[in-house]
């Protein structure tokens, strides 16, 4: 859930604008976060890593208490001051009297007690400093012009079918829970609006990603914001469907805005940032799961949503959000619109 009180004016991708910048490191190599493989044999040799060589391990040793960001309050309000505060944060300047005032701010504007303000500031600081893929991309230098905050999207959708949308994943081998599509979304054809936010929209390198921070508590361990964990939250949660929509959402809009988009070029993909379980050592094997959605899946998609109602950037006047001819599925209201922290 999102905190709504601010807006930014509308954000128009222009090439001249100052594109972020990776943090190279050193041993940096190409990819996102992918599952450990299985243990090929057990005559197969494998050096076993030690807490010296794996970072992962390094990070768990810091961990021999239970580290207080997982107690850090839940439910819905936490999840408020947290997006609040990364809303409104300049990511560069983050740090020292600048972090501690905005951290104590949220804190209050919520109503959560100002003892957990230190809290709170390991928390962001450990967000903006941990790699979000092999590359060393990281938040902390992210600049203003290269972010586009809660990005705000409402679209027809004429005509929906939610048994097709269920086919529709099925063919992309998209987990979703049980049989016959995403639960909640019934069988009757619907026209509506699609209605969401995006916590945000970074470009880096000229390239254009979703980021959507989850204060999920998925346990008090490191390893619990592994593959694993992040898994099973991606799927009990119907995160998968939420970042398909975004997807459309943010390649209707680029199309409309960006002079010869394409959306392999321009799409770089999504980010779901378990904030909990971030950490610098560890870098994106915990805390964060990564996908890019496929050219083919998300024009599927773009097709069943119906084309006709392009993507609107709702502006002070909401009156054309409350005029719906039908409702959206429960599954997608709930992840898109209510959108539970």
């Amino acid at each position: 859930m999102s905190h709504r009180g601010h807006r930014d004016r509308a954000w128009l991708p222009c090439p001249g604008l100052r594109p972020g910048r990776r943090a190279a490191g050193p041993g940096c190599r190409e990819g996102v976060a992918r599952s450990a493989p299985e243990s090929e044999s057990a005559s197969t040799s494998v050096p076993e890593s030690t807490p010296e060589s794996d970072p992962v391990a390094v990070a768990a040793q810091a961990e021999q208490a239970i580290d207080p960001v997982f107690h850090f309050p839940r439910g819905t309000r936490a999840g408020h001051c947290l997006h609040d505060l990364f809303e409104h944060l300049d990511f560069r300047d983050a740090a020292g009297p600048a972090l501690a005032q905005a951290a104590q701010s949220a804190l209050a504007r919520h109503g959560l007690e100002a003892r957990w303000a230190e809290t709170l500031e390991e928390l962001v600081d450990r967000v903006l400093d941990t790699p979000l893929d092999r590359d060393g991309l990281r938040l902390r230098g992210l600049a203003p012009a290269d972010r586009r905050n809660e990005l705000e999207f409402h679209f027809a959708m004429d005509g929906f079918d939610p048994g097709a949308l269920g086919a529709v994943l099925a063919a992309h081998g998209v987990p979703t829970l049980g049989a016959g599509g995403p639960a909640g979304a019934g069988s009757a054809a619907l026209s509506g609006l699609m209605k969401g936010f995006v916590d945000l929209v970074m470009r880096v390198d000229g390239r254009f990603y979703i980021l959507d921070y989850k204060s999920n508590h998925l346990g008090d361990s490191l390893d619990d914001y592994g593959p694993a964990g992040l898994a099973r939250a991606m799927l009990q949660h119907g995160y998968h469907l939420q970042y398909l929509i975004y997807t459309v959402a943010l390649h209707r809009y680029l199309r409309r805005r960006l002079p010869g988009y394409d959306y392999d070029q321009a799409i770089g993909g999504v980010r779901y940032l378990f904030l909990r379980g971030m950490r610098p050592a560890a870098g994106p094997d915990r805390g964060i799961f990564a996908a890019r959605p496929g050219r083919a899946l998300i024009e599927d998609l773009d097709r069943l949503f119906g084309r006709t109602g392009p993507i609107v950037l709702a502006g002070p006047d909401r009156s054309a959000q409350r005029t719906l001819r039908g409702s959206v599925p429960d599954a997608i209201q709930t992840e898109v619109v209510a959108r539970t922290p």
